[in-house]
């Protein structure tokens, strides 16, 4: 996507999609170069988020999604305390924000796969994404003629330090809307958590007849479904991250004694 849209230029630089504002002809503050800074900082995980989940943006998104995301990153990164402003990062922010995010608003994907799912971590195991059996009929929206529906799921795995991306693409998994249990699905994701992480999981839905895909976007959806922050494999809170932060902004203040 290239152009401009009111105030925001969306431009491309090295095989990712960015967004920037209009360039203003007048001496700029240093709260407006702070500001302009965290504005590029929230457009770049906008474009690294959109381009780790590329099949499923070319396939279920609407024209929207990039200042959709862009709008909920900027929310995000605003949360992060004035304090950091100008310097602002996804490492301080609350990623959770980011879970219940919609590829294309006319659709939302939890109206279609009615039934949670689970991402749940373990001390020394994968960590694994899990479907819940049950019957067929309470998981699924019936849309007549379908006889399968598929699920998508793509995984980002974000090192948060140096925002090197480790994406998981993972074999479609079709069901039958002929039977009337589904048995429950569970998917190890063999993700390295060393150190701080982002760990996104992006699930698609999209409903089959013969083997076909039906291309009315009622019958399609996508959503960031899970997203953790993680530190060594443990999930870590926001609240837990800014006690964090506090403290190593405190240490950085304190002066030593004369010898």
């Amino acid at each position: 996507m290239q152009g401009r849209l009111g105030d925001q230029i969306y431009y491309r630089r090295q095989g990712l999609d960015l967004v920037r504002n209009k360039a203003l002809h007048k001496h700029q503050t240093e709260p407006s170069k702070r500001s302009a800074a965290d504005f590029g900082t929230a457009s770049f995980y906008g474009a690294l988020i959109r381009k780790a989940f590329e099949p499923m943006v070319k396939f279920y998104a609407d024209s929207k999604i990039a200042s959709s995301l862009l709008g909920l990153l900027r929310n995000l990164i605003h949360q992060i305390p004035d304090v950091e402003s100008g310097k602002k990062s996804l490492i301080q922010g609350n990623i959770a924000l980011l879970a219940g995010f919609e590829f294309n608003k006319k659709t939302s994907f939890n109206s279609l796969w009615l039934q949670a799912s689970e991402l749940r971590f373990v001390d020394g195991e994968l960590p694994k994404l899990i479907l819940q059996a049950g019957n067929t009929a309470h998981i699924f929206k019936e849309f007549p003629k379908a006889d399968k529906v598929q699920l998508q799921v793509r995984a980002l795995n974000l090192n948060l330090a140096n925002n090197e991306c480790e994406v998981l693409p993972i074999k479609p998994l079709r069901i039958s809307l002929t039977a009337t249990h589904f048995a429950g699905k569970t998917l190890s994701i063999p993700f390295q958590l060393s150190s701080d992480r982002a760990v996104l999981i992006a699930l698609g839905i999209c409903y089959f007849k013969e083997g076909v895909p039906f291309q009315d976007q009622r019958c399609m959806a996508c959503i960031i479904a899970h997203a953790y922050r993680l530190r060594d494999g443990q999930v870590v809170s926001f609240e837990q991250n800014k006690t964090v932060l506090k403290s190593e902004l405190i240490q950085e203040v304190l002066l030593d004694w004369d010898d």
